[in-house]
């Protein structure tokens, strides 16, 4: 199996990684501006960043990760992306408690978690956010096309 076979058969997945990468960037990016920059503190800075990395979340998966997906009207997507992300932030924040007591460190347990949440988020994704409804299309008399 080929590098090119391999892109195909993983592709929805590789462009979801990426997309992820971005996300963090972006994330990232705007919490640092605004910390450097402004006079906002940590937390509204944080909460910015982090804000802006969902919303830039949602538009590239929308319009690349899952482009050939119909998933409905765009508030029921957002709504629906909102939920599978909140969803995520809880288990994140009890995640990272729970194993950080297993494992005794915090450090191991946020790349654990991260992993747990990025899981939830594709499926998420997939199945319900920008999921391909199968529609009966009928004509003006109700005939199949």
């Amino acid at each position: 199996m080929g590098i090119k076979s391999l892109f195909m058969k993983y592709r929805r997945i590789i462009i979801y990684a990426a997309v992820g990468c971005i996300n963090t960037l972006v994330d990232m990016a705007i919490y640092y501006l605004l910390v450097i920059f402004t006079a906002i503190p940590e937390g509204g800075a944080q909460a910015i960043g982090y804000s802006c990395g969902v919303l830039c979340s949602f538009i590239l998966n929308r319009t690349v990760t899952f482009k050939d997906r119909d998933g409905g009207k765009l508030y029921v997507q957002i709504f629906r992306f909102l939920i599978i992300n909140g969803v995520s932030l809880l288990v994140s924040i009890y995640g990272i408690e729970l194993l950080t007591g297993l494992f005794n460190s915090k450090y191991w347990a946020k790349p654990v978690i991260t992993i747990v949440t990025m899981l939830i988020n594709y499926i998420g994704y997939n199945l319900i956010v920008f999921n391909k409804k199968k529609e009966d299309h009928t004509d003006q008399e109700g005939d199949a096309r």
